[in-house]
């Protein structure tokens, strides 16, 4: 799910101008280094992508799920005054979360009512549509 939500993003939906990008993803990285996290910088939507698909392959992982709750609490409070770099938080919380699970979450109804589904996907469909990421927040949706 969040693999295609964010092809979707890059697609359709993320600014393509180099200095919002870098501006967005150094706020976003910064976000998620205060929770603790040990991220690669982040230079262009590519090099965030490789870092999700790390997240979402299990070859980096948060400490447990109150640490991606508050990484999405994080982004969904600094999605207000910026927006595409909220995206940052929220999509690597997703990721985190989606992946190792993926087959239960979309597949089982204990996975549909898994916490995640409104702890960690709401808020970043919220601030999908706070940074005017329509498509992609209709295919989260």
């Amino acid at each position: 799910m969040v693999e295609q939500v964010f092809y979707t993003a890059l697609a359709w939906d993320l600014p393509d101008d180099s200095v919002v990008v870098a501006q967005a993803l150094a706020e976003g990285r910064r976000t998620l280094a205060e929770e603790g996290l040990s991220v690669p910088a982040l230079g262009d939507w590519n090099a965030f992508r490789l870092y999700l698909d790390d997240l979402f392959e299990g070859r980096r992982t948060f400490s447990d799920g109150d640490q991606s709750k508050r990484i999405a609490d994080a982004g969904d409070a600094i999605g207000r005054a910026s927006p595409v770099a909220a995206l940052v938080a929220g999509f690597a919380a997703v990721a985190e979360w989606e992946g190792p699970s993926r087959y239960l979450l979309l597949r089982t109804s204990q996975g549909a009512t898994n916490w995640g589904w409104h702890g960690l996907v709401l808020p970043l469909a919220r601030n999908l549509l706070r940074a005017d990421a329509v498509w992609s927040a209709s295919s989260l949706a």
